[in-house]
């Protein structure tokens, strides 16, 4: 048997080789009378969960919220050197650790997800405080032009809700 994830060009080249083996044994099956279909196709399971539980997880409004979070701190974050060095900074004052932030979409939904949120509800109070230091007084001009931007992102997580949802 072949599992694949349903994408058409796996079907297509499960198909291709349904057609090459069916051509090898042919002559294999006609000597010794084999009846029936050697060969099955059937789509990952793993897969149709994994689309099942993101379908389901489409549907809830908090789960939308909560994935705005998650993708604004993410790009917040990557590829800014000295924001990155200043939440650091800001984590080794509190005696906190950090944990990279993570893409919360890809192809695999469900591992992605849960890497993200792992990753957000760790570093969630050194988040906060962050923020708050940053929009109280910022230390240089870069941090200073992204004052409503910080202001923004500070009033979208402190919202309960989304961070009960990921909490969940």
């Amino acid at each position: 048997g072949l599992c694949t994830d349903g994408a058409s060009v796996n079907v297509a080249t499960a198909n291709k080789i349904r057609e090459d083996l069916a051509i090898d044994i042919e002559q294999i099956r006609e000597d010794l009378d084999i009846v029936g279909d050697d060969y099955m196709h059937t789509l990952c399971p793993a897969h149709k969960v994994e689309l099942a539980i993101e379908d389901a997880f489409k549907t809830v409004k908090f789960n939308e919220d909560a994935e705005k979070d998650l993708i604004d701190i993410y790009y917040f974050f990557k590829k800014a050197n000295l924001k990155c060095r200043l939440f650091k900074r800001q984590g080794v004052f509190m005696s906190a650790s950090f944990r990279r932030y993570k893409r919360p979409t890809g192809t695999r939904w469900v591992e992605h997800q849960v890497a993200a949120i792992d990753s957000y509800l760790h570093n969630l109070p050194v988040l906060i405080a962050f923020l708050n230091e940053q929009i109280a007084s910022p230390h240089n001009t870069t941090m200073k032009k992204n004052v409503p931007r910080l202001q923004g992102l500070e009033a979208q997580i402190a919202k309960v809700d989304n961070v009960v949802f990921n909490a969940v």
